[in-house]
């Protein structure tokens, strides 16, 4: 008898102890600390920040007004800016999560592909001339050599107009898709030029 007593008691612990735990679990519905619902539109600052400096970076070198200090602006351009980019990026990652990456690798998928054509049309057709004496000049460009560089504007510009269309829809994942469509330009550019110096 004192078996079946035990046994019991047993049960209804277990069976009250289950009973707590679910309740615990359905109260504890706790909000994560960033919603995509909650978005935050100074978010774009940084983007704005980074081209702000670009250009006065590249103002400045165009106009010779950097001269004397031209190591100074080097460093922001080539260590200063990326270091910016990449700081807010994983921010922005770890805040926004799975709808900031999405939107970011959109722009990559497409971008990388047109960076590995232009790539290889560089390697292929690319020339350079710099006007030293002896120097031959470079060959009437091949039929289609601009095609990689007018896939990637038009992406681009896709890119745009697809941010207007869906910027109230989903803006966290226009941010990524911002932030994407900065680093393709990136990836465009060094391939770009590493096919045409190869």
């Amino acid at each position: 008898m004192g078996d079946e007593g035990g046994a019991g008691d047993s049960t209804k612990f277990n069976s009250d102890w289950d009973s707590l735990v679910d309740s615990e679990l359905k109260t504890e519905k706790a909000a994560p600390l960033y919603s995509v619902e909650k978005f935050d539109h100074s978010d774009f600052r940084p983007i704005w920040i980074g081209i702000a400096s670009l250009i006065m970076i590249f103002f400045l070198a165009t106009s010779g007004a950097g001269e004397e200090s031209g190591v100074f602006f080097s460093l922001i351009f080539f260590c200063g800016v990326p270091l910016y980019f990449l700081s807010t990026f994983g921010f922005m990652a770890m805040k926004y999560r799975g709808p900031f990456l999405v939107g970011f690798s959109i722009p990559l998928a497409i971008i990388i592909p047109i960076s590995i054509m232009s790539y290889n049309n560089e390697v292929e057709n690319g020339c350079l001339f710099f006007g030293f004496p002896g120097e031959s000049r470079c060959p009437p460009d091949p039929p289609g050599y601009g095609v990689p560089r007018s896939l990637f504007f038009m992406s681009n510009f896709g890119f745009l107009i697809f941010a207007g269309l869906q910027y109230e829809r989903n803006p966290v994942r226009i941010l990524g898709m911002a932030y994407g469509a900065i680093a393709g330009v990136v990836i465009f550019v060094i391939a770009t030029i590493s096919g045409l110096w190869s």
